[in-house]
């Protein structure tokens, strides 16, 4: 396993711990992890992912259509009712439609320039 790899595996399995409803619940975040994470994402050249990519990508900027905001966030777990789990840095757990990828949220690779998102159509625009 890359070093790169091996850095977000150890700090997905700090930021969750495994309880017994087997839920996911965020732990909290040290400033070296979300140094470490940032980090991580600015390595990134930013472009938006396919969803079969989120799972994938641990580490993200989730971009909210209707806020017209971003932010880094954790992949958390897709949940059997098509909904995905994230943990921002700034807001805690939020659940999302699977649905609605592309439409009201969709994921970076790393952080966009204003010119980069609003080159990027939301599905419904393009």
């Amino acid at each position: 396993m890359n070093s790169r790899k091996k850095i977000i595996n150890e700090l997905r399995f700090q930021l969750y711990s495994k309880e017994v409803t087997d839920e996911y619940y965020p732990v909290q975040l040290s400033a070296s992890d979300a140094t470490a994470i940032l980090a991580l994402l600015k390595e990134q050249q930013p472009r938006v992912l396919t969803l079969e990519e989120v799972p994938d990508a641990v580490f993200c900027y989730l971009e909210y259509k209707a806020y017209g905001t971003i932010e880094p966030a954790i992949f958390g777990e897709v949940d059997t009712d098509d909904t995905v789990a994230f943990t921002t840095l700034e807001d805690g757990k939020d659940y999302l439609d699977i649905s609605d990828y592309c439409k009201a949220w969709r994921c970076w690779t790393a952080k966009p320039t204003d010119a980069q998102r609003e080159a990027v159509k939301w599905d419904e625009e393009a």
